[in-house]
């Protein structure tokens, strides 16, 4: 994630499923099984956003190519922007985890 809280890359449509098919073929790399890449392809998807990250965390939900394989998403930060973007995804995948921690400003 980039130092301002942007979402980067992952506002693009598609950004998370890049990032992911990405880092599973770095995964068959490293440890020199071919099938690691699909294999890590196939697991659930868990998103965690804290502080400025909610705003990757929307973004992907929204368009990243891989709300349906996401299992859960939690956000913990003193915002409640973007909801919206996260409203989609928690109205069309009731049986997805979402956690939500809002913390007090003091």
């Amino acid at each position: 994630m980039p130092a301002d809280s942007s979402a980067g890359k992952f506002w693009q449509p598609g950004g998370l499923k890049r990032f992911v098919a990405e880092s599973a073929e770095h995964l068959a790399r490293l440890t020199g099984d071919p099938g690691a890449a699909k294999a890590f392809a196939n697991m659930p998807v868990v998103i965690v956003g804290y502080s400025g990250g909610f705003v990757p965390a929307a973004w992907s939900l929204e368009v990243g190519g891989l709300a349906i394989a996401c299992a859960a998403c939690s956000c913990s930060t003193r915002f409640t922007a973007n909801w919206t973007r996260f409203a989609s995804w928690i109205v069309n995948q009731p049986h997805r985890l979402f956690r939500q921690r809002v913390y007090a400003l003091h």
